[in-house]
C-alpha cells in the first residue's frame, strides 16, 4: 500500500468516525484489511439500494473497501463492489451495476447504485479505480469514487461523489460529481482540485 493510499484511508476513517462518534484521534483509529463484509450483510447491502432496484451476484472489491476501527471498535464500514440489474427499468439497463455501501452497526445499510443506473444507466461497471476522502461539504463527509466502465464504443473513466453524516444516509452528490466529471477528473487528486 502506497503513502498516499494509507493517508486517504486513515483520512477516510477519520471521516467516518467522526461522523459515527463525534471524534477522531489519529492515534485510535486504524484501517483493518480483510473480507471487509460478511456474505450476509453484502446481501443485505444489495437488497434494498437507497436508489435503485435490488442486485443480484454482488461482488465486492475488497482492494477498494474499508472495514474502520475507532477506540478499539469498528465504527463503520464503506465498501464498493458490483452486481447485476435484474431488469430494465426508466433508470437502468439490464446488465452490471456499480455500488458503495456504508455499513454501521445498529443500522440498516446505506447502499447506492452508481455506474449503470441514473445518470450512468448507458454504461456497465468493470471496476473501481480508486476510494478516497474528497473534502467535506459542511457537516457532510464526502468520498470520491473512481469508477472504470464500458459502453458502446468506449471505456469511460467516471468519477463519483457520494456523502453522508450522523443523521444523513449515504447518497449520490449529483452536482459535485457532474463538476468532477465536467473537470475531465480521472484521479482522486485532479477531483479534490475540481470540489475546492
Amino acid at each position: 500500500m502506497t503513502a498516499t493510499r494509507v493517508i486517504s484511508a486513515l483520512m477516510l476513517a477519520c471521516a467516518l468516525a467522526t461522523s459515527i462518534t463525534g471524534a477522531c484521534l489519529a492515534d485510535t483509529v486504524t484501517l483493518a484489511a480483510g473480507p471487509h463484509i460478511a456474505t450476509d450483510q453484502l446481501r443485505s447491502a444489495v437488497a434494498k439500494p437507497t436508489n435503485g432496484q435490488p442486485l443480484s451476484k454482488p461482488e465486492l472489491f475488497a482492494s477498494q473497501s474499508f472495514r474502520i476501527l475507532g477506540d478499539g471498535r469498528e465504527v463503520g464500514r464503506l465498501v464498493s463492489g458490483r452486481g447485476e440489474l435484474p431488469a430494465a427499468s426508466a433508470d437502468a439497463n439490464p446488465g452490471e451495476s456499480c455500488f458503495v455501501a456504508l455499513v454501521r452497526p445498529g443500522k440498516q445499510p446505506d447502499t447506492v447504485l452508481t455506474i449503470g443506473f441514473g445518470d450512468w444507466e448507458a454504461e456497465s461497471c468493470v471496476t473501481v479505480v480508486a476510494l478516497g476522502l474528497l473534502p467535506a461539504a459542511g457537516a457532510q463527509t464526502r468520498a470520491g469514487i473512481i469508477y472504470k466502465a464500458t459502453a458502446p464504443h468506449e471505456s469511460p473513466i467516471e468519477p463519483v461523489v457520494v456523502t453522508w453524516s450522523d443523521t444523513q444516509p449515504l447518497q449520490i452528490d449529483a452536482a459535485a460529481s457532474k463538476r468532477a466529471s465536467n473537470a475531465g477528473a480521472t484521479t482522486l487528486k485532479a477531483m479534490r482540485e475540481a470540489l475546492r
